[in-house]
């Protein structure tokens, strides 16, 4: 139940926040997704919360699963 009440919450607001499915850029170009990366979560900047990435940026969070790392990627405008 509190799970599902999350997931509510984050659909909500996805554009702050995401977990899984695609991540929304600011620019293209990003080749994490061809080292065998999979997209789990985003933080975008959030003039609500007074939160700044660069210049209303966001933050990308990549895993892969066999390497057992995680990759961060920063994009802005």
């Amino acid at each position: 139940m509190i799970v599902e009440a999350i997931k509510k919450s984050l659909q909500r607001k996805a554009t702050t926040f995401k977990t899984g499915g695609y991540a929304t850029y600011c620019k293209s170009g990003i080749t994490i997704l061809d080292a065998g990366y999979k997209f789990v979560m985003q933080i975008s900047s959030d003039d609500k919360a007074k939160f700044n990435i660069i210049d209303s940026g966001l933050f990308f969070f990549y895993y892969n699963k066999d390497k057992n790392d995680w990759k961060v990627y920063c994009d802005f405008y």
